[in-house]
C-alpha cells in the first residue's frame, strides 16, 4: 500500500471510531477490511488500544502542535517526497481524541507489513503469570518471583514460589463464613494453586477461578470460568464443589479436569480417578450423572440442554498439565482455539474447508508456535501466514490457487 493510502485509511479508521464516516468513506473502510484477512484484527486492535473515553482528560494536556511536528519530522525523514500537503490534511483531522490513534496507526504502517517476514517471527509459548485478587480488593501481579503475604485478619499465609501459590491456614477451626479470593490467568499464561485444604489446582490460559482462602465448616466451593485440573484433598465430611457456567461437579477427593469456557457451547468434566457427581443448573430437569474413571460428562448448552457420558482417553484432556498438546482426530478449528489461548494470538480462516481439517498427534506446549504450525503444514492439507500476533489459516488447495 502506498504511503498516501496509509494516511487515508488511518483517517477513515479514526473517523469510524468517532462515528463520523460519510457513506463513501464507509464503503472504502469495508473494502479495506475485506481486502486482507489480517485487516479486521488490526482494526479491532486499534479500537481497543485507543480507548478514547478513558484517555480524553490526559489527551487534553498534550501539546498537539509538538506531537504533529514530531510525526511530520519522522515521516519526512523516511520519504524523499515532500509531505507538507499530507501534514496539512492530517492537521485538519487532529481532533483531540484522534492524536493517540494516528500516532500508533501511522507508526505501525511506516514500520510494519500486515504479515511480517516469517523468517524472523517467533510465536512465543505461554508462561507462569496470573493476577490474584484478595477479599479486601488488593490485586497482586503473580509471576515467577518468590514472596510471602500474611493476612493477619484471616490468620493465613500466602506463599508465592516459582510460579505457584500456596495457602497455609493458621486457624484452629473453620469458619461459618468462608473467605474468598480469585485468580485470573490471561491468554498466554498458566498457574498452579494449592488451597488451604491441600487441594491442588492447575489453571489454564484465559481462566478465572474464585475460591475459598478459608473454607467453611460444611463444604468447599469454587467458581470456574475457563479450564482447570483439580487434585482434591480428601475430606469425607466436607464435599468439594466446582460451579462452572451451569455445570456443577461434586467430589469428596479425586482427580479431574473441567473445561467450561464462556464462549463454548459444550462444557466437559473428565474424571481421572475416584468418583464425581455432575449436574446442571440451567434447565428445569436438572440432569445429573455419576462418573467413573476414564469417563467424561459433556453438557451441551444448545437449544436442548443435555448431559451425555462417554468413555474417553483422559490424556487428551489432561495433557496440558504435563506441558503437551494431545489431539486425536481433532478438527483444526478446535486445535487452534487451544493454540490461540496458549500462544496469545488471534486466528482467522480464509475458508471453512481449513477449519474442518483433521489432525492427530502430540506436541510440546513450551516450544515456539511456528514449529507447531510447520509440522501441520507438512501434512500438505493446510497452510498458514502468521506474525507474532495473528495467524491466517488456508486449506492447502486455496493457498496454492492464490499464488
Amino acid at each position: 500500500m502506498k504511503f498516501k493510502q496509509h494516511i487515508e485509511i488511518s483517517r477513515i479508521i479514526a473517523l469510524s471510531y468517532l462515528r463520523k464516516l460519510e457513506d463513501d468513506e464507509q464503503s472504502r473502510l469495508d473494502s479495506w477490511l475485506q481486502s486482507d484477512p489480517t485487516h479486521p484484527l488490526l482494526y479491532k486492535k486499534i479500537g481497543i488500544s485507543s480507548d478514547f473515553g478513558k484517555r480524553e482528560e490526559n489527551i487534553k494536556m498534550l501539546d498537539q502542535e509538538k506531537i504533529w511536528a514530531n510525526i511530520y519530522s519522522q515521516i519526512s525523514s523516511s520519504h524523499k517526497k515532500p509531505l507538507v500537503f499530507l501534514y496539512k490534511r492530517l492537521l485538519k483531522y487532529a481532533a483531540i481524541l484522534l492524536i493517540p490513534l494516528f500516532i500508533a496507526f501511522i507508526a505501525w504502517f511506516i514500520t510494519n507489513d500486515v504479515i511480517d517476514s516469517q523468517n524472523t517471527v517467533q510465536i512465543k509459548p505461554g508462561e507462569r503469570m496470573a493476577q490474584l485478587k484478595l477479599d479486601n480488593g488488593t490485586v497482586i501481579e503473580l509471576g515467577k518471583r518468590d514472596t510471602v503475604f500474611q493476612d493477619r485478619k484471616n490468620l493465613m499465609e500466602i506463599k508465592i514460589d516459582s510460579g505457584k501459590v500456596y495457602y497455609e491456614n493458621k486457624l484452629q477451626d473453620e469458619t461459618e463464613t468462608p473467605v474468598y479470593h480469585s485468580i485470573r490467568v490471561p491468554k498466554g499464561g498458566e498457574y498452579d494453586l494449592t488451597l488451604s485444604d491441600g487441594t491442588r489446582v492447575w489453571i489454564n490460559s484465559e481462566t478465572e477461578l474464585r475460591y475459598f482462602a478459608v473454607p467453611n465448616v460444611k463444604e468447599r466451593k469454587v467458581y470456574l470460568k475457563g479450564e482447570a485440573y483439580f487434585e482434591v484433598s480428601k475430606d469425607k465430611s466436607r464435599p468439594f464443589i466446582v460451579h462452572a457456567n451451569g455445570m456443577n461437579v461434586k467430589v469428596l477427593g479425586t482427580k479431574f479436569n473441567v473445561s467450561a469456557y464462556p464462549d463454548e457451547n459444550i462444557l466437559h468434566t473428565t474424571l481421572v480417578e475416584g468418583s464425581v457427581f455432575v449436574n446442571e443448573s440451567i434447565s428445569d430437569s436438572h440432569q445429573s450423572c455419576t462418573l467413573k474413571p476414564s469417563q467424561q460428562a459433556s453438557l451441551n448448552l444448545g437449544d436442548t440442554i443435555s448431559i451425555t457420558v462417554n468413555d474417553v482417553d483422559v490424556s487428551l484432556y489432561t495433557s496440558w498439565v504435563e506441558g503437551k498438546f494431545n489431539f486425536n482426530k481433532t478438527s483444526l478449528e478446535d486445535i487452534m482455539k487451544k493454540f490461540a489461548r496458549w500462544y496469545n494470538v488471534e486466528v482467522f480462516y480464509n475458508d471453512d474447508e481449513a477449519k474442518r481439517q483433521i489432525f492427530s498427534g502430540i506436541m510440546p506446549r513450551f516450544e515456539n508456535g511456528e514449529s507447531f504450525l510447520e509440522l501441520m503444514e507438512e501434512t500438505n492439507s493446510v497452510n498458514f501466514d502468521y506474525n507474532e500476533n495473528a495467524i491466517v489459516v488456508y486449506s492447502a488447495n486455496k493457498k496454492r490457487n492464490m499464488h
